[in-house]
């Protein structure tokens, strides 16, 4: 029985073929099994509205604007101010004065009518060795001040500081307004931007399928020397060609899924799978209709208008004229009381009293 002989090109062919197909297998990045959320344009609005920072941080303008408006409103009510002080000597603050300056002399004017004298002697003696002490302060000094203010008259300040604090706040919800029209054209450029690399993701991918069987084919018809060695090299090279195509595609897609998450606010390990499709406007208006609308809708418009608003509003609220200055209470460590009225008197318009 004779033995059949496989012929030895035909075994290099075997053996080039399976490797190629190896080398091809592995080269196609693998696919990361990551679970997916799908999402509707509105869905994703809606979580823009929720989590987005930006939008947060202009919300939290207009808690601002509100607190600087009521700030400005405060300049207007009465106040009451109170400081207070302790203090501790380490020494105590006196002066002290010998007695012997004063019995010297008193000694001198006894001797000269009683020379004999011991006894009125000796007492003004005893009495000359002691040291008066004057002190001058207490060692612990407490002082409590309490100050209350009150605009009389402003004139026309207190209005025009209630409509620039007005202003303030329409200025804060005019940028909340452009911050959200600039974060909501982000979501439309971001969500279907990946809806669209999803999709060429697709595409790249049935192309180096397609480009990896051609490949696969050329390799079996060169081994049985259909084709030359050239027209398999044109197919390898198309098959790589398609390989990195589809790798670029894919780095795309994961930047526009991660710039959506970030927009988003959110979390998960899953990527995003946008469910709404794509669509083409092809019904604009005329170009007039945008030329009418932006001087009304414009938003920087909006805020130049209002800051020029704010600009011709002559106050300052800062200002102390009509403002009566009071000091009804004033105590130190002496346990004294010392009450006093300090009008302003910059104002024409202020009073005078005592407080018993």
């Amino acid at each position: 029985m004779e033995k059949k002989k496989i012929p030895v090109a035909l075994m290099i062919a075997a053996g080039m073929l399976l490797y190629n197909n190896t080398v091809a297998a592995q080269s196609l990045p693998p696919t990361q099994e990551t679970s997916q959320h799908q999402l509707s344009f509105n869905e994703a609005l809606q979580l823009l509205h929720k989590g987005n920072q930006s939008l947060k941080i202009a919300d939290k303008g207009i808690d601002i604007a509100r607190a600087e408006r009521g700030k400005l409103n405060a300049f207007w009510m009465p106040s009451l101010q109170s400081t207070g002080a302790f203090v501790h000597l380490s020494e105590k603050i006196e002066v002290k004065q010998p007695l012997s300056q004063f019995t010297d002399p008193a000694k001198d004017f006894v001797h000269s009518i009683l020379p004999d004298d011991k006894i009125i002697s000796s007492i003004l003696d005893q009495i000359g060795t002691n040291t008066l002490i004057f002190p001058l302060a207490p060692r612990n000094l407490t002082t409590v001040d309490l100050t209350a203010e009150w605009v009389l008259f402003a004139g026309g300040k207190r209005i025009h500081a209630t409509k620039i604090g007005n202003t303030m706040i329409d200025l804060a919800r005019e940028n909340r307004a452009q911050t959200d029209a600039t974060q909501r054209t982000l979501l439309a450029e971001s969500y279907y931007g990946l809806r669209l690399a999803q999709e060429i993701v697709g595409v790249r991918l049935e192309s180096y399928k397609a480009l990896k069987l051609h490949y696969e084919n050329a390799l079996k018809l060169e081994s049985t020397g259909m084709i030359d060695k050239a027209a398999r090299l044109f197919a390898q090279v198309n098959m790589d060609e398609a390989l990195r195509e589809l790798e670029a595609a894919r780095k795309e897609e994961a930047v526009v899924q991660r710039t959506l998450k970030t927009l988003l606010n959110l979390e998960t390990s899953g990527d995003i799978s946008p469910s709404s499709p794509l669509f083409i406007n092809d019904t604009l208006p005329p170009k007039m209709e945008f030329m009418q609308v932006v001087g009304i809708s414009n938003y920087l418009l909006n805020q130049l208008s209002l800051q020029e608003h704010m600009a011709k509003q002559p106050v300052a609220p800062h200002h102390d004229r009509g403002r009566l200055h009071l000091e009804p209470f004033r105590r130190t460590g002496t346990g004294e009381a010392n009450p006093a009225i300090t009008p302003d008197t910059t104002n024409p318009c202020t009073g005078t009293g005592e407080s018993a």
